[in-house]
Formats: structure tokens, C-alpha cells, sequence
């Protein structure tokens, strides 16, 4: 079973195993079997009907480009196709027109061919280019970008000019393409000269003729073709040639160059003593040992509710405060375990906060407190206050998961908050109507209550400062429901545009009946109903079809794709540790983990001055952090998602 500690726990993840799993506990008896096993073959099934995606022998020249031709197969998805051939999402969305809406099966998707990214096909061993100048790396277990850098001498910064899709985040069998030295001798070298073209080696020609005809030394041509240095001159063979502007000119001198290399990057032992000094384009992974507490309320003191002789006495594991966080916290050690396999060292701290802001002023009074990292949590606001202002001295990061007050904004530059607040929800909803639904008549309909008046009037000035990029402001309009104006709103639809009908009510009763009504005009109107999930998912009346019908519309810090493979992949993992499915809350407390931790393994603990240059993937969300002024870092980011022939569709590709 679960075992509360007094006493943090401490884990050092060079040793960390996985979560042990609980027995014959009082929530296990709790569990449905049969839903349990109806949702573990669920997910196998999903595992085994997607189909290994190879790369398409077939490619097409198109406009100047280059694009393979992918045939898509069955369980196959836009995301998973661009993993394989390691292309963007909106590159095969921009490519293939509504493809954003679905794919079809055994439809031709126009694929960028991009010979320098990152491929998935994994080598037995590293292989030469033809030409000789470039080295395709397969990446081993647990290598990491700083150790290739090293192996092979060449700066990150240029890793990553040859592989633009390159992150961080390196898998087995991911191919890096690396220029010799001699490759990297021969760019610079060109930067020497006014013009370079190619020449075809004759048949008598040597070094001497060439000096004679060129003006050009041995040594040169050698720094611009750096296979002369191991073949020499041969008939047929095309070099690069210096070329004078005019007759008269003459070839500059020859100029010894010493190509970037790993000995030009910026030493790992300045970055953290000052933020002018971080270089957020290099991924260095980091053999420091960080400290990192996760402080949840796990309500240690409620325990002895739980534990029940007799099963028939036990009721639903949500009737118990206990288990309420407990996901976030399985979520955690898997991206702790996740991490720990790339070479992650840390030692971390599990401490139950009990919900209780004097439980959670004791826990910042430990001697271990203050060599803290980085601290995920508190959940309440009251309790991250505390946290923040005793770490505030030892610069201590503290990541809010939940909380959208904006309260601690202000004065705590070490404050990362993680759910966007409600002006940036309503300014990010704002800016997708007017990118993906412009010149839209827009209807506000609202129940009069402080706080949906207070987001009206955000509302109109978010849609005012998008006035002349797709918001008509002339075309917008405010009913209350209060007023019962429901009727005057359905009736002043337009009939040459399209209507957008933002409901901020979370009246339910109400709701129902607007959108019965609402409903009936589908046919003579073009209709997209929208509203934040906050309040939409207490709804349980609403009938399905009317909001398949309306395009409902729901805007979110949070959604998890049901077709993101990653996301099939976690699930399956969570169950198999854990014997239950993943809540939207486990995704959570993988994805702020799995993207905190690897903010200090490859930026180290003054992570937040290229806290937007990480390119992890998550699930739930995406993070793009904002600074409020000198104050705290807050997450801006807003899914927005669609029912589409009864699915849930992501709108915004992450």
C-alpha cells in the first residue's frame, strides 16, 4: 500500500526504481474489473492497429521542391507521419490542404523532403557522406548532444544549422548529420573569396597549371575541397575554384583557418553565475546533481478513512481527499524515471503539504529546504506564497500547476505559472477568431455575474486591438440572459457570414435551452459556438448531437489529444505500472516534470532565460511563458479544441 511519510522522501534517480506498485490496497478493491480490462484492451488495441510508418520510396519534384509521396496506412496520424519523417506537423497541414481536419485512408500526403533533419532510421554504426564531408551519427543510449559534441569535436551551434529539427530530446537510433573538419574548414575558407564556382579536373591539369591559370595555391584549393588532401587530382573530378571579379583582380593570399569546434563553446561553469552568459541556441545536458522537491497534498493525516475491514463500507476513490493528487504524483516519478535514463542526476523530495498553509511553513523550515533547485507545487495559492517568499534568498524556482490567480504575479521572478490566467485565455481565444474565423459576426451572450462581466469587458478590448487583422468591430454584439435576450441573439444571425456565438454562462439550465433553440438554425446559418472548458465540462444535460451540430468550440490549458501517439505510448505505460488509466491530471504532472527537469538538465538552474527555447514535447499543453514585467513567468498557451463527426479535435497543432 501507500506509505505517508513524516519525513520527506528522498530519492537519488541513479538508483531510483519505479514506483512500486500498491497491494491489496482499499483502492485497488475499489476498482471496476471489468471497466478496468475493458480499458487495458482498449489501449492494446490502439498499440497494436498502428502501423510502423517507413518512409516512401517515391518522391516528386513540385513547384521546385522535392516531396516524398506517403500513402497513409490504417491507425496511422498527421502527428506520427511527421515523427517518421521528421517534419513539422503544419509542414504536412501547409502541404495538403484539410489534412488539418483528418486523415483519410490511402490518402497521397505531399511530404518535404529534408535531406539535413534528424531521421528516425536507426545504423548499426556511423556512415560517410559520398562526397566524404559529413558523418551520419546514429545516437546511442544515453548519449547526449554535449557528449557528441565532444566525440566529434564540432560546436552545437552548428549540430544544428545541419539538423534544424534537432532538440534536446535524442532517442536511440535518431541520425545526426556532422561535418568533417575538413567541411568545416572549406565554408569558412569560402567566406575568402569574391566568388566560387565549381571546375571539372582536366586531364593534364596539376597544381601548377592551376596556379598558373588561377592564380591559386595548392594550400587553397585544399582548404575548399578537402578530399584533394587524400585523393589529389583526378580527371572528371568537380572542385570548388576561386574566381577573380575582374582580370586584374588577383586570388587573396592563403589564410590558415582553424575551424568552430566544441573548444569555442561557451564553458559550462560560467553559464549559471550570469544569464549574459547562457548560450540558449547550445543543448549541453549536465552532469549536476540538482535538487528538486515535488510538495502535493497527499492528506497523510485522513489515512485511517481509507483503511476499511470490511470492503463493502469502502466507497469511490473520489469520495477520498487522499487519492484526489495521486495521479499527479504517479505522472511525476514517470518522468523522473524518464529523464533518469538520459543521465539526469537529482536528488528529490516528496513532502505532503496536507493542504494546510501551516504544514506547509513547517516543510520551508528544513535544513534541506534551501539548497533547493526547483520546487513543483504547492497546488494552493496560499501555500505557494509561503514557498516563494522562503526560497525567494536561495533563488529557489517554484512551478504553480493549477492556480490562475494573479495575486504572486507581480514581484516573483521565480515563479513559473503554469495555467494561463483569464486575461490570457480570453486574449489567446481573441487571436484564434481572428486567425481562423475572420470577419466573423460575433454574439457574447452572458448571465450577469461579476466575473462574466468583468470578461466582457476584457473581451472587447482583446477583439479592439485586433480590429484590423480579421475582427470586425462593428460586427460585434452583447446579450444577457438575464435581459432574456437568448431570442434577440438567435435572431440577429447573419446570414452572409459566419456566426460566432460565445456563451460565458455556466447556468446549465439556461445553456440547455439556448442551444435546443440554437440548434433548429444550423441549417440556414453557419454557426460555431464557443466557450471556455471551465464551464462547459460541468454540463451533463447538453445533448451531444446539438454541440456536433453548433461546432462547440472549447478553449483550454489542457487537452489531450486521444490521436497523439505519445500519448497512446503513456497510457499504456500508466496502466501497466499503476493497474488504472491516466486522469488529465497524471498528463499534467508528467508534462510540467518531464519539461521542468529538462529546463535544468540542459540550461541548468538559471533555466529561465531560454525557458521558451525548449522544444520538448507534451502532451496536455504546449509552454510558451511570458514574463509579467520583472514578476513571474506565466504560461500563455491555449488549446482550442472542436467536436468534428462526434471527435474532439485539436485546433491549435502543438
Amino acid at each position: 500500500m501507500l506509505v505517508f511519510f513524516e519525513k520527506p522522501i528522498v530519492f537519488n534517480v541513479n538508483y531510483f526504481p519505479i514506483f512500486a506498485k500498491a497491494k491489496e490496497t482499499t483502492m485497488d478493491k475499489l476498482r471496476l474489473s471489468i471497466f478496468l480490462l475493458f480499458l487495458v484492451f482498449s489501449f492494446q488495441g490502439i498499440a497494436q492497429n498502428s502501423t510502423p510508418i517507413v518512409r516512401s520510396a517515391k518522391t516528386e519534384m513540385q513547384g521546385g521542391e522535392k516531396f516524398y509521396i506517403h500513402i497513409v496506412k490504417k491507425g496511422q496520424t498527421a502527428y506520427s507521419i511527421s515523427r517518421a519523417y521528421n517534419v513539422k506537423v503544419t509542414d504536412i497541414y501547409k502541404n495538403n490542404p484539410g489534412t488539418e481536419h483528418g486523415l483519410k485512408l490511402d490518402q497521397e500526403l505531399k511530404i518535404p523532403f529534408v535531406v539535413s533533419s534528424v531521421a528516425k532510421k536507426p545504423l548499426l554504426k556511423d556512415s560517410l557522406s559520398a562526397d566524404k564531408n559529413f558523418i551520419y551519427h546514429a545516437v546511442a543510449k544515453g548519449e547526449t548532444l554535449y557528449r557528441i559534441t565532444k566525440e566529434f569535436n564540432v560546436n552545437q551551434d552548428i549540430l544544428i544549422k545541419y539538423n534544424p529539427n534537432l532538440t534536446a530530446n535524442l532517442h536511440p537510433g535518431d541520425i545526426i548529420k556532422i561535418p568533417t573538419q575538413g567541411q568545416l574548414i572549406s565554408e569558412k575558407a569560402k567566406l575568402l573569396y569574391p566568388k566560387v564556382n565549381e571546375y571539372k579536373v582536366r586531364k593534364r591539369d596539376t597544381y601548377y597549371r592551376l596556379h598558373k591559370k588561377f592564380e591559386v595555391s595548392q594550400a587553397q584549393l585544399e582548404q575548399l575541397n578537402p578530399k584533394l588532401k587524400e585523393e589529389g587530382l583526378q580527371k572528371g573530378m568537380i572542385i570548388l575554384m576561386p574566381v577573380g571579379l575582374k582580370k586584374l583582380d588577383t586570388i587573396p593570399v592563403y589564410v590558415d583557418i582553424i575551424p568552430d569546434s566544441v573548444a569555442t563553446q561557451i564553458d559550462t561553469s560560467l553559464v549559471d553565475s550570469s544569464f549574459a552568459m547562457i548560450d540558449c541556441d547550445s543543448l549541453s545536458a549536465r552532469n549536476d546533481t540538482f535538487h528538486i522537491a515535488l510538495m502535493i497534498p497527499f492528506y497523510s493525516d485522513l489515512e485511517s478513512e481509507i483503511r476499511s475491514s470490511n470492503v463493502h463500507y469502502s466507497k469511490g476513490a473520489k469520495s477520498y481527499k487522499s487519492f484526489k493528487f495521486i495521479q499527479f504524483y504517479e505522472g511525476f516519478l514517470l518522468a523522473l524515471d524518464s529523464i533518469k535514463q538520459l543521465g539526469f542526476h537529482a536528488e528529490v523530495y516528496i513532502y505532503d503539504t496536507k493542504g494546510d498553509a501551516a504544514e506547509t511553513r513547517k516543510i520551508t523550515q528544513k535544513p534541506e529546504f534551501q539548497s533547493l533547485d526547483l520546487v513543483i507545487g504547492p497546488l494552493f495559492h496560499e501555500n505557494v506564497r509561503i514557498v516563494l517568499e522562503a526560497g525567494k534568498a536561495n533563488n529557489i524556482k517554484v512551478v504553480s500547476p493549477f492556480s490562475r490567480n494573479q495575486v504572486l504575479v507581480a514581484n516573483n521572478p521565480h515563479l513559473f505559472k503554469v495555467a494561463p490566467s483569464t486575461e490570457s485565455i480570453i486574449e489567446n481565444s481573441c487571436q484564434w477568431v481572428a486567425d481562423s474565423l475572420p470577419n466573423s459576426r460575433i454574439i457574447v451572450i452572458h448571465d450577469g455575474t461579476k466575473s462574466e462581466l468583468h470578461a466582457v469587458n476584457l473581451m472587447k478590448k482583446a477583439f479592439a486591438r485586433h480590429a484590423s487583422n480579421g475582427i470586425d468591430t462593428n460586427d460585434i454584439f452583447v446579450y444577457s440572459y438575464k435581459n432574456a435576450d437568448s431570442k434577440r441573439a438567435i435572431s440577429n444571425l447573419s446570414s452572409n457570414r459566419n456566426n460566432l456565438l460565445i456563451n460565458l454562462s455556466n447556468n446549465e439550465a439556461k445553456i440547455s435551452n439556448f442551444v435546443r433553440e440554437l440548434s433548429k438554425k444550423t441549417k440556414a446559418y453557419e454557426i460555431y459556438l464557443i466557450g471556455s472548458e471551465l464551464n462547459w465540462k460541468r454540463f451533463k444535460t447538453l445533448e451531444v448531437n446539438y454541440l456536433v451540430g453548433l461546432r462547440l468550440t472549447q478553449c483550454t490549458s489542457h487537452f489531450v489529444d486521444p490521436l497523439d501517439t505519445a500519448a497512446q505510448a503513456f497510457a499504456i505505460r500508466f496502466i501497466d505500472n499503476y493497474k488504472t488509466p491516466p486522469s488529465a491530471i497524471a498528463y499534467n504532472g508528467f508534462d510540467i516534470s518531464w519539461y521542468f527537469m529538462n529546463a535544468l538538465f540542459y540550461y541548468g538552474i538559471n533555466f529561465e532565460a531560454c525557458i521558451n527555447k525548449l522544444d520538448i514535447h507534451t502532451m496536455g499543453t504546449k509552454f510558451q511563458f511570458k514574463q509579467n514585467g520583472a514578476g513571474a513567468y506565466e504560461n500563455t498557451y491555449l488549446n482550442m479544441y472542436q467536436y468534428i463527426d462526434y471527435k474532439l479535435v485539436n485546433k491549435k497543432q502543438r
